[in-house]
């Protein structure tokens, strides 16, 4: 296991050099260090999540499994009405504090909010269960059953989050292997009784209870029973911008699903999740690995964000040599999914290219994100525009040309989003630093 950490680290550390032209200083040295033992975990966590979905797709069918996509998509929606932004706030001011006084009014007042917060929105979904489904298109038990997930994410983001802004990138990265593990055994027990669209769902909510439990040490640890009005007046008005930009992006993310089931029928979700996957699942993996676990609280805490941009925009340079090995990844990764599912190489180089542009427009989301509340608020900007031009295209193109539709839909709206965020950026002053 160390030989496979210190080979990781070795092959970072050389790809920094080739794209920087520098050696790595100690900033980039402490990041490089989790980073390693991120990849390593997450890398375990990420072939484990494509098992789980290969073997869902292959013993629900096609359409099992787009009724299984709609349900988590809506999921993933919801959730973020239960945490509305303050999770983007609280680990950005979290990664700043340096005493255990200043962590423990934060962490505090942010758990006794989130707790306040998500009673009262699933108080109120509850209530309106019976609408929302009807204009969903979907049965009330599949709205319920997604409102279900949806607090356990939420649960689980903030549990995520505390680990993060303490910079221990170690326990989120087992927390990721734990929450994969425990859902591909629960699923495969699940599968003996119910072969239906909720037994994965059911094995999805038991991996992320699990492993939220990792951060409960922590948690015991700096939490009192103490608010602060003033402390979470500042985290939401950063947070607002947070919120907006989470909502967007998840409906960049997920609202294709939801317009395929309107138009479509299940099995064409099934299949476009299928393609989706194999794509963008590579894609969450750097994501969330390199993104949102270790370099936004790195670059919270780091002065020169000037220096940091022109870094990234070297390194975006090299994006397609990431985007040839997503091609060659999801290729072998779909053979795996079954004849049901219908290879087509050219709708699957078009996944790639989506894929490869939501990598770009993320990290550079990310890095505003971590400048200030502007930044924050040019993240809201951009994806909200990146999400009228998904919605505006999806209608038009998904009932005449299906998963085609939807995927020309993803390309043009990160295309947007990414032109817009990269003007706003260029505008900003403390980016026109000299160097």
């Amino acid at each position: 296991m160390d030989k496979i950490k210190v080979a990781i680290k070795k092959i970072i550390v050389f790809l920094y050099g080739m794209v920087f032209k520098e050696a790595p200083g100690p900033k980039a040295n402490e990041f490089i260090k989790n980073l390693g033992y991120v990849a390593l975990t997450l890398g375990i966590a990420k072939a484990l999540i494509f098992v789980f979905q290969i073997v869902v797709a292959r013993i629900l069918g096609v359409s099992e499994y787009g009724k299984y996509t709609v349900i988590f998509s809506l999921s993933q929606i919801l959730y973020i009405f239960l945490t509305l932004g303050i999770t983007g706030g609280f680990v950005k001011y979290l990664s700043e504090k340096e005493d255990k006084k200043g962590v423990t009014e934060l962490l505090s007042t942010t758990a006794i909010s989130l707790s306040s917060i998500g009673i009262l929105v699933v108080s109120a979904m509850l209530l309106l269960s019976p609408h929302l489904s009807a204009l969903l298109q979907m049965p009330q038990k599949y709205f319920l059953a997604a409102l279900l997930l949806a607090i356990v994410c939420g649960i689980w983001t903030y549990s995520q989050t505390i680990l993060r802004g303490l910079k221990k990138p170690r326990i989120v990265g087992n927390m990721h292997a734990v929450l994969n593990i425990v859902a591909f055994v629960f699923v495969v027990g699940l599968f003996y009784y119910e072969k239906g669209a909720i037994a994965p769902l059911i094995a999805i909510s038991a991996g992320h209870i699990a492993s939220s439990c990792l951060a409960l040490p922590t948690f015991m640890k700096y939490f009192r029973f103490r608010f602060q009005f003033d402390l979470l007046k500042k985290i939401v008005n950063y947070s607002k911008y947070i919120f907006l930009g989470s909502l967007f992006n998840a409906g960049v993310l997920y609202f294709n699903s939801l317009l395929l089931n309107s138009f479509m029928t299940f099995k064409e979700v099934g299949l476009y999740q299928a393609y989706n996957v194999a794509t963008m699942g590579i894609t969450s993996f750097v994501a969330s690995g390199l993104l949102s676990i270790n370099f936004f609280p790195v670059a919270s805490a780091y002065k020169r964000k000037d220096i940091l941009f022109k870094k990234m925009n070297k390194l975006i340079i090299r994006s397609p040599l990431f985007f040839i090995g997503i091609l060659i990844s999801s290729v072998v990764i779909f053979v795996f999914y079954g004849k049901e599912y219908a290879l087509d190489f050219y709708l699957l180089f078009a996944f790639s290219l989506a894929s490869i542009l939501m990598l770009i427009h993320l990290s550079y989301i990310w890095f505003s994100a971590s400048i200030n509340t502007q930044g924050a608020k040019n993240n809201a900007i951009s994806v909200f525009i990146s999400l009228v031009s998904l919605v505006v295209v999806g209608y038009v193109l998904i009932p005449m040309w299906g998963i085609w539709g939807a995927v020309s839909a993803l390309i043009s709206c990160r295309i947007v989003g990414l032109v817009v965020l990269f003007k706003l950026l260029n505008s900003m002053e403390i980016l026109k630093k000299q160097t």
